[in-house]
């Protein structure tokens, strides 16, 4: 239905808003919405910024969880698909390849990298934000 892609879209720019300021919790909150709006056909771009909502909020276990989504919506070799796959592996690192459930090392992980630290720019034009790309 049209009004629940208008509405997980509008979600999805709030999470990108709040993640852009910091507020990772309320972002995770945000894209879940958006996922939540229109299950059907999941936005990848927003699964993999609430991958990365979780991940800024130490909660790695539950992020890879996520990122394993986010990579089976996306191709390979595509910005997003590019994307998914290297917060998987790093994902997949921290947590000794365990997803939710199953509980990770007590070991303290590293700091974030900083590329990480804002949502990817899907559009392939610097400057230009973080839009999806249209399906």
């Amino acid at each position: 239905k049209y009004k629940d892609l208008l509405t997980s879209s509008a979600y999805s720019i709030l999470g990108t808003l709040d993640f852009n300021q910091g507020n990772f919790a309320a972002a995770q909150g945000n894209f879940q919405k958006s996922i939540d709006a229109y299950p059907q056909q999941p936005d990848p771009v927003t699964v993999l910024r609430l991958s990365l909502s979780l991940d800024r909020q130490n909660k790695y276990p539950e992020a890879l969880t996520v990122a394993n989504r986010a990579v089976e919506l996306t191709q390979e070799s595509t910005p997003a698909g590019n994307l998914a796959r290297r917060e998987r592996d790093r994902l997949l690192q921290l947590t000794g390849g365990k997803p939710t459930g199953t509980g990770a090392s007590g070991a303290t992980p590293p700091a974030h990298p900083a590329p990480s630290s804002t949502p990817p720019n899907t559009t392939g034009n610097p400057g230009q934000g973080t839009t999806p790309p249209k399906n």
